[in-house]
């Protein structure tokens, strides 16, 4: 049990005593609140037959009629109840006296509360189910429609949560669990909740199964958070149960436990072209922009008009209008408002003054606020900035009132400059807004020293064209500037963009200098992932999955068993005469059989290394010499990091006979990925006994592992370097 379930357990607070409130028949009232009660759940209570009184949740439950046709209030006094609740019956409302003191703990392996019941309702309660780490036991499962939690904590490990089907609104709850612990097929929306992950070695949020083309789980200003002791960058925000699951943050302050790719395709790469993933403005919990740049490609970030659509009243209406958070005439406004602001074809450039709305068709009045006071009127207007400055950036916050309520929504827009006086021909204002868009892309880019192949646009805004030409030949070639390679200089020189519609032509120039690529010849890896590498047919099932994430690029996960041997080659062309330096970081779950290989185009193995089962590492050194061991003693275990550089000299004077000259430097960390400490270092000359057939181009860099081992290369932190051009050797 983790820490901070303990917490809970140590805190509850068990009153002695009778409900303070009158009891007649089958109705009480809380003292001084004013609030009637069917039935009260007291433990220190004696129970007596027909006063509404009764010990267990269970006992007051069975009391009630099925079918029950109208809601029957259950007030439940502070105690720890050591019970499974099977909720049956339509219209419940439990009500706990206090949330950390009112307590209901499964006494058993099975799940806390099942309900089964429509138009459900708790607040104030826990509900705790503490064998989920051990096996998967919810803390609530669910199958009815129109259910909603108020103030709740919900906690356990994996599967915490069992959404089956219905639809569900919860509000300042706490749901806490380490493996899928929000799961199933239902509608639901958490409102202002708190997210909390109690696994040191992380785990993923949700598991969604939602059915196509419906809503599933909406987290709006919600806190995803963690226990201390959970991994940083250990907790996916979610993976997908079934092929259209569906998943979506809004304005949610996330910790330092989130992947920075964000979610994970459950092994199944077919459903990234059908999972729906999305957030829209998330933060730390400082409320500090997250960088969503590393997020994986097949999920989305919202535009501010896509994001007021995913709203509790879309996502709960269903046929029979059901609105739990009573926002119905807020979230039609919202709705309004998104459409009243879609401008440009939904793009956020403001291209004319813009009048803004100050009321709805609803009746409702809207405020408007601004961060930039000088752009947007007290009466609603957005005047553009005169020609010659530069676009500007707005956040605009709408507060729509009505009837002494309110709710704020933010836009985000980007006023563009206006076209110099007299040019009023509509072509040419097309070409100036091109113009105008084309400058705020590139500011956000680092033109003054690229360091990415940039893929220029053939198409502008508002239906214009767009050619591109240099003054630099090597800075573009057909609408794309490539990087130089790293022998060559650094290219320097002006983009000219020349920007046309109709008889109207602009030119837009962008001083750029494109930096060389760099001497880490794994530059297309970390761009790309690992489409270039290859994993063997014949053992692709032992492959637990690769995903992008990490410092810079990608990583791979190996896992062998079943008599199958996990491989995964990264084939090069490598010129020979040359001084290669490579290395990885290494994460051995369990004692493998791990090889590492370097290997020339007649794929005769340069240089070997061997991870063996007890912990010793063996290194081949040409195609027959086998230093076996070189370092006789462990020097690793399960559960620890690794990180291996190896220098090989494959110039002539070094490799005449055969012989391969390397260094090789070792060091480990007993934390998550580093620090490092070096723990051994060789410097050898070897494998003069034959001499290698062919030539010594470096044609491949391979990893097998054999049954039975687990393996997590870093591939962020491998780096193949030319140490010949560095050293101008």
């Amino acid at each position: 049990m983790s820490n901070h379930l303990k917490t809970i357990l140590s805190c509850l607070i068990l009153f002695g005593g009778c409900f303070s409130g009158t009891v007649s028949g089958v109705s009480a009232a809380a003292k001084g609140s004013g609030i009637k009660y069917d039935l009260v759940v007291d433990q220190q209570a004696a129970a007596e037959s027909g006063t509404g009184v009764f010990r267990t949740v269970q006992a007051a439950l069975d009391a009630v009629p099925s079918p029950n046709p109208a809601p029957v209030i259950i007030y439940i006094k502070n105690g720890r109840y050591l019970e499974h609740l099977e909720i049956k019956q339509d219209n419940i409302v439990l009500v706990g006296e206090s949330r950390d003191g009112t307590v209901i703990e499964a006494p058993e392996r099975r799940a806390t509360c099942v309900i089964t019941g429509n138009n459900f309702r708790a607040e104030n309660i826990t509900f705790l189910n503490p064998f989920g780490q051990e096996e998967r036991y919810q803390a609530i499962s669910a199958t009815g429609d129109r259910s909603v939690y108020y103030n709740c904590a919900i906690i356990g490990a994996q599967d915490t949560l069992y959404l089956r089907r219905g639809r569900y609104y919860f509000a300042d709850c706490l749901i806490a669990g380490d493996v899928d612990f929000i799961y199933g097929e239902a509608q639901a929306v958490f409102d202002r909740c708190e997210i909390l992950s109690v696994a040191p070695d992380g785990g993923y949020l949700t598991a969604a199964s939602t059915a196509a083309g419906k809503p599933g789980f909406l987290f709006l200003n919600c806190r995803i958070t963690a226990e201390p002791g959970v991994r940083k960058h250990s907790v996916y925000l979610g993976r997908p149960w079934r092929d259209d699951a569906q998943v979506t943050f809004i304005n949610c302050r996330m910790g330092e436990h989130i992947r920075p790719q964000g979610w994970h395709n459950w092994g199944k790469p077919e459903r990234e072209a059908t999972a729906r993933y999305e957030e829209y403005q998330s933060t730390d919990l400082d409320g500090r922009p997250l960088d969503l740049s590393s997020r994986v490609t097949w999920s989305r970030v919202l535009t501010a008009w896509e994001a007021a659509g995913r709203n509790a009243w879309a996502y709960l209406k269903g046929a029979d209008g059901w609105d739990p958070a009573g926002q119905k005439v807020y979230y039609e406004v919202l709705e309004e408002m998104a459409q009243a602001l879609v401008i440009n074809g939904g793009q956020p450039y403001v291209t004319a003054d813009l009048d803004l709305p100050v009321a709805t068709t609803s009746g409702a009045k809207i405020t408007w606020f601004s961060s930039n006071p000088a752009l947007v009127s007290a009466g609603g207007k957005v005047e553009r900035p005169a020609a010659g400055s530069g676009s500007r950036r707005v956040t605009l916050t709408a507060l729509i009132s009505q009837a002494e309520r309110g709710v704020a929504r933010q836009f985000e827009l980007i006023v563009l400059p206006a076209a110099p006086t007299g040019k009023d021909d509509p072509d040419y204002l097309a070409c100036w807004d091109a113009a105008a868009v084309l400058e705020e892309t590139f500011s956000a880019l680092p033109l003054a020293a690229l360091t990415d192949d940039l893929t220029l646009p053939a198409e502008g805004f508002n239906g214009t064209a767009i050619s591109w030409h240099s003054e630099n030949p090597a800075v573009s070639a057909t609408g794309v500037v490539l990087r130089p390679p790293y022998r060559a200089g650094d290219a320097t020189g002006g983009l000219t963009a020349r920007i046309s519609k109709g008889q109207a032509v602009l030119d837009k120039t962008f001083p750029v200098t494109v930096l060389k690529q760099e001497y880490n010849l794994f530059y297309d890896d970390f761009k790309t992932g690992l489409q270039n590498w290859e994993f063997a047919p014949e053992t692709s099932a032992g492959t637990a999955g690769t995903e992008t994430g990490g410092n810079r690029g990608p990583k791979a996960e190996l896992k062998a068993g079943d008599g199958q041997v996990s491989v995964l080659t990264r084939r090069f062309d490598i010129e020979p005469g040359r001084i290669i330096r490579n290395g990885f970081k290494l994460y051995l779950s369990k004692f493998g059989d791990l090889q590492y290989t370097i290997t020339n185009q007649s794929d005769q193995v340069i240089f070997k290394i061997r991870f063996e089962p007890d912990g010793s590492i063996s290194v081949f050194d040409g195609p027959d010499n086998l230093n076996d061991p070189l370092f006789p003693w462990p020097l690793y275990s399960p559960g620890q990091w690794l990180e291996l550089t190896v220098t090989i000299d494959c110039r002539p004077e070094t490799v005449a006979g055969g012989t391969v000259k390397y260094d090789l430097s070792l060091s480990a960390a007993d934390g998550y990925h580093g620090p490092y400490q070096l723990i051994e270092q060789y410097t050898g000359v070897t494998g003069n006994e034959v001499a290698l057939a062919g030539d010594q181009t470096v044609g491949a860099v391979a990893f097998h592992l054999f049954p039975e081992g687990e393996a997590l290369c870093y591939l962020d932190d491998y780096y193949l370097e030319d140490l010949t051009a560095i050293k101008g050797k």
